[in-house]
């Protein structure tokens, strides 16, 4: 079945099947507000749609929660500096309060052997983000 993705600004995308729509919310490119449809009638939110995995809420920098997102969403917050590396993240289902940081690696992890050279690189990525971040605070 297709989908159709509305963004906050009215924007219609689609139709994606639930793979790309998926693939979106691993990227960040689906705002929890965001709206889900297969028929461009009936609307739902897209924190809504369990299949997207999007169940962890973030504290930002400026203290503001933001979520839920999905997990692998959390590589974008931290890169642009949005969300500190060190951000407790927590999982709107079971209640887990994890560090965002050590949360993503896990996830990543949980990716097979195939992505273990992903994960040396987001780590590395994620090492610079925070000396960056380090020295900004300063």
């Amino acid at each position: 079945m297709n989908s159709y993705l509305k963004r906050s600004d009215g924007e219609v995308y689609g139709p994606v099947d639930l793979p790309t729509l998926q693939l979106w919310a691993t990227d960040g490119r689906v705002a929890p507000d965001d709206m889900v449809s297969e028929d461009q009638k009936s609307w739902r939110r897209a924190r809504d749609v369990d299949e997207l995995g999007m169940v962890w809420k973030v504290e930002l920098r400026d203290g503001m929660v933001y979520g839920p997102v999905h997990i692998l969403a959390l590589r974008e917050l931290i890169r642009d500096g949005t969300v500190s590396s060190q951000a407790k993240i927590k999982n709107m289902k079971s209640g887990d309060v994890k560090v965002a940081f050590e949360a993503l690696l896990d996830a990543m992890a949980g990716g097979g052997a195939g992505e273990m050279q992903t994960i040396s690189t987001l780590a590395e990525q994620l090492g610079e983000a925070r000396q960056k971040i380090e020295q900004l605070e300063k």
